[in-house]
């Protein structure tokens, strides 16, 4: 049984023992250079393949199938060969060994307690081809007694991390028969499309710790081929942040090449038509990194009209290919009105319950506090004291308006938390939920009244809650007309109904919420 080297990263040793080039296709091994491998665990003469010990478990699991072993045990486990052997039979240790004295050379597994799953990996790129096709001969090079059960799976995956995927149709399920070495299977699959045209594509050859005597597995005649494709143009696409732009603001342009192929492309040129918003039909755009390009603070004149633009991109590689992609841009005004379908007090009405429930409704108002999971909005008052001018506007998480902003606000009026209940005593907080969209505008509101805040305690805009009895209170002479971005809170007493100047909100706790609005 073969021991672990304790001090050796198994990444490292790839870096130190083995030519990890990517092999373009066709790509073919055979092993009848005996002189590929010279030397324990030094994969430096073998292009594209590395060997791994592949020791992922100290439990030494037996019989496991390698079809589930999916992760990257490459990266976490020893680069293996035993060099230079010439008798299957008698070589006890697992791992991957090289057997050059024998008739036909090969490389082959076997596992053992310090070997859960020695495996090859072998690095191809796909660029420019479809079709991708891989065969190999699993071979039985034990002649002795010995009839384990050896289990061969082939994975796959493109580029450099992540988990493989398996192929089911190169499984293997017992590569090796009793007291002979003349058992072969061939295998040969084509890969699912997700591995054509790839820069990068990694292979691996399994097998796993057998129960009882495990024998050694050939891995001979590798081959790895595709159908090559015609030349494919590069690709571009793009994003604009924020997608929505008022006019006289500002956007930043970012978009993304994809090479194209047969060759492969080199270098690019990238360029937006700003013609679409008063800016040049041909406006470079900068290399950012990688294949990212970025223009950024790209300013939209006021005189754009408002309205879905389209930006179009273009890329040239150096092989004179173009692609091109349309980014879409939608320009707002600069000063939007605001076009109301309902009052705040006409939403809360008068009873327990909204007659609005469920209903999409466009409100106005001044934002005067904020919760983590939605704010209040005040509306312009309709001096009746049976209705509360505010509600509560539900976001779910943490608002992006402030206390004094003059909102134009669309959602879906709710009650919360009962809205259903069959009983008239209940209490619901009336609100405006379902992702409620808004924007700020300049456009004049009434302002609210000091009566409007004060009266409809129980409904009034700190809490919007219901009143505790169907009939409006009397209404109160107002005090004093609080500023419209400093709405003058509820008073602290719900039974209250006089009007009276108290610091703006954040409002007092509610006295018959018991649940926070959701």
């Amino acid at each position: 049984m073969r021991f672990k080297r304790p001090f050796l990263l198994a990444s490292l040793a790839a870096l130190l023992f083995a030519d990890t080039t990517t092999q373009s296709l066709p790509f073919t091994q055979s092993w009848t250079t005996t002189t590929l491998i010279t030397a324990n665990d030094d994969w430096s003469g073998v292009p594209g393949i590395v060997g791994y010990l592949g020791d992922y478990t100290g439990n030494s699991p037996t019989g496991v199938d390698p079809q589930t072993l999916l992760a990257d045990y490459s990266s976490s486990t020893l680069v293996d060969v035993i060099a230079n052997q010439n008798n299957p039979n008698t070589q006890t240790a697992g791992g991957v060994a090289e057997f050059d004295g024998i008739t036909d050379p090969t490389i082959a597994l076997n596992g053992s307690g310090t070997a859960d799953a020695p495996h090859l990996l072998i690095k191809v790129a796909t660029t420019g081809r479809t079709g991708i096709r891989v065969q190999y001969n699993v071979r039985d090079l034990d002649s002795t007694a010995d009839n384990a059960i050896q289990r061969v799976a082939l994975h796959y995956r493109v580029g450099d991390t992540g988990n493989f995927t398996n192929v089911s149709a190169a499984y293997v399920a017992d590569a090796t028969e009793a007291s002979a070495a003349t058992k072969v299977t061939a295998v040969d699959v084509t890969l699912p499309a997700a591995a054509e045209n790839q820069p990068v594509v990694y292979l691996r050859i399994m097998t796993t710790n057998a129960a009882g005597n495990d024998e050694w597995v050939g891995i001979d005649d590798i081959s790895v081929t595709g159908t090559a494709s015609g030349p494919t143009n590069p690709t571009i696409s793009g994003t604009a942040s924020p997608g929505s732009v008022a006019q006289g603001q500002t956007f930043n342009l970012a978009a993304t090449v994809a090479p194209g192929a047969n060759p492969a492309s080199a270098s690019y040129t990238v360029t937006a038509d700003l013609s679409a918003i008063g800016g040049s039909a041909n406006t470079s755009v900068p290399l950012s990194s990688g294949l990212t390009y970025a223009l950024n603070n790209v300013t939209v004149p006021l005189a754009t009209t408002v309205g879905l633009k389209s930006i179009p991109l273009t890329v040239i590689d150096d092989q004179a290919r173009t692609g091109t992609f349309n980014l879409p841009l939608t320009v707002t005004s600069a000063n939007p009105t605001c076009n109301p379908t309902a009052t705040i007090s006409a939403i809360q009405g008068t009873g327990n319950q909204t007659t609005f429930l469920s209903q999409t409704h466009t409100v106005e108002g001044v934002v005067t506090a904020l919760k983590s999971n939605g704010f209040f909005l005040q509306g312009a008052s309709d001096n009746n004291t049976a209705t509360s001018d505010a509600l509560f506007v539900f976001t779910s998480s943490t608002p992006s308006a402030a206390p004094g902003d003059r909102l134009c606000l669309t959602g879906t009026v709710s009650e919360f938390p009962n809205a259903s209940s069959a009983v008239p005593s209940d209490f619901g907080l009336t609100q405006l939920s379902g992702s409620p969209a808004f924007f700020s505008y300049r456009a004049p509101m009434s302002p609210p009244t000091a009566a409007s805040i004060s009266s409809k305690s129980s409904k009034a805009c700190a809490s919007s809650l219901r009143r505790s009895s169907p009939s409006p209170p009397p209404k109160p002479a107002a005090s004093s007309t609080p500023s419209p971005r400093a709405p003058t809170a509820p008073s602290a007493n719900p039974a209250s109904k006089s009007p009276s100047t108290v610091p703006p909100l954040p409002p007092p706790a509610p006295r018959r919420l018991t649940t926070t609005p959701k």
